[in-house]
């Protein structure tokens, strides 16, 4: 598959222009936990599975909804792993918190 596309209609002077990029994005097994002293916090990371993503428009929806709660120092999504790994500080938000803003999202969100 080539790595850019592009077709005008000439009739309906349509344009289209679609982009194909594979992505490798590393696999995380038997995930949990940790802490890491960030700026004088201690920050944990933790990996949520998501549901609902189909595309990389979820993804940056998931990514935003993350990112806006507070707390949330880092987020790094993944719809290859169907994935997101966050970085957040517990004194500011919990894992329930981050499942919920997700769901409120629309997407389904469960600890891995």
């Amino acid at each position: 598959m080539p790595p850019l596309c592009a077709s005008v209609r000439i009739f309906s002077n349509r344009r289209t222009v679609s982009v194909f990029a594979q992505v490798h994005a590393p696999t995380y097994n038997n995930a949990r936990q940790i802490a890491v002293p960030t700026k004088g916090k201690m920050m944990e990371t933790l990996i949520l599975d998501i549901g609902g993503m189909s595309c990389g428009g979820c993804v940056k929806s998931v990514t935003r909804i993350l990112e806006g709660v507070k707390g949330v120092a880092s987020v790094e999504v993944s719809l290859e792993n169907k994935s997101a790994t966050v970085g957040y500080d517990p004194a500011q938000t919990a894992a329930e918190a981050l499942i919920e803003a997700v769901e409120d999202g629309g997407y389904d969100a469960a600890l891995k």
